[in-house]
């Protein structure tokens, strides 16, 4: 049921998603990516953030219609990109997050993901000790498509949750695909936020698994 196991940690990372969004210095971008339509190819920038608290945006980077990627550094505070094809955060852009986030860039504490018809997505850093874990346990459980190898763990963790709001479809792709992230993300020190097309406020994707006679099923458990 929605609003369940929704934690002072989970509330946190909405409205820490939301503020980010709401920063003035990056609104002419953001309304930019917003404005993409499907047929565009991805596109990326990132903000820096001072000890001033000063935000910069870097320019826009341009990729394909499934792959942009753009700068790294400490000051990196977060990023944004469109995925033309309206699909939540993608095995690439997990895995990339953690791979900066316990590197080169220490201070990011956010990527989004914009889709064409307004909704957007949120990986928010609430662990850094856990998401270096987790980046450690599943950096290469990438198959060459960029998506979770069907033969890992984690891969086959995300098809069984994803298959069971999917097959048969009782919720969008997008929204199976987002489900199946949000339960392999429990213990990775980040939390999938979102926000819907019509709304300016973030919240906590959840999953919960339900354990009965054997079998499991997955059920919704979102922040209100």
């Amino acid at each position: 049921m929605a609003g369940q196991c929704c934690s002072a940690e989970d509330q946190q990372a909405g409205s820490d998603a939301t503020n980010i969004n709401n920063i003035q210095a990056i609104s002419n971008q953001l309304d930019t990516l917003y404005s993409l339509p499907s047929s565009a190819n991805e596109q990326y920038f990132s903000v820096d953030k001072d000890v001033n608290n000063n935000y910069t945006p870097s320019a826009f980077n341009g990729g394909s219609q499934s792959n942009a990627s753009g700068n790294v550094g400490p000051n990196l505070y977060t990023d944004f990109h469109n995925h033309p094809s309206g699909n939540p955060p993608s095995t690439q852009d997990i895995i990339r997050l953690g791979g900066v986030v316990g590197g080169l860039s220490p201070n990011q504490v956010a990527s989004f993901t914009i889709a064409p018809d307004g909704t957007a997505y949120g990986l928010v850093v609430v662990d850094e000790a856990k998401l270096e874990t987790f980046w450690n346990a599943n950096n290469n459980a990438v198959d060459s498509n960029n998506g979770w190898n069907p033969n890992s763990n984690i891969g086959q963790e995300h098809s069984k949750v994803f298959n069971d709001f999917y097959d048969p479809p009782s919720v969008s792709y997008q929204e199976a695909y987002a489900r199946a992230t949000a339960f392999i993300l429990k213990e990775s020190g980040l939390i999938l936020v979102k926000k819907d097309t019509n709304s300016t406020t973030f919240k906590k994707i959840g999953t919960n698994k339900e354990t009965t006679g054997g079998t499991d099923t997955y059920k919704e458990s979102d922040c209100n």
